[in-house]
């Protein structure tokens, strides 16, 4: 699998995936998938402010940040906001169990690469990861 995740960044080896998300289980969960789908580096906060934060140190090698919609403080879609105004290139993922009305079309159009919808399988979470990657 790590050659497939080097194949995408030219064989990069210092890529790195950050994961946003409140529940400790989902986030220990994707933590996991994502270092079986070949992501050594996988850094981890508990919301969107922490993401934002952890996004800023580490910019340079963040190549994907996957994020719930859902969370106290910072959401996700506010999290994909405030990194685009950045003028982040990292890809991002949103995940979330309902949704809560928000515009998905439009995030997309703004950049979004994905989202996936909880509970999610392990092959239904690694296919969204791929194609938000694309």
């Amino acid at each position: 699998m790590k050659k497939h995740i080097e194949s995408f960044f030219g064989g990069r080896h210092d890529a790195s995936v950050l994961v946003a998300d409140d529940d400790p289980t989902c986030r220990n969960d994707m933590r996991r998938n994502l270092h079986m789908f070949g992501f050594d580096a996988v850094h981890c906060a508990t919301n969107g402010e922490e993401a934002f934060e952890l996004y800023r140190e580490r910019e340079d090698e963040i190549i994907l940040v996957v994020s719930d919609l859902q969370m106290p403080g910072m959401n996700g879609d506010e999290l994909f906001r405030r990194l685009r105004q950045k003028g982040s290139k990292a890809r991002m993922l949103l995940t979330s169990g309902n949704g809560y009305g928000v515009d998905l079309d439009a995030l997309r159009s703004e950049g979004l690469g994905g989202f996936v919808h909880k509970p999610f399988t392990v092959k239904q979470f690694l296919l969204a990861v791929t194609l938000a990657l694309m």
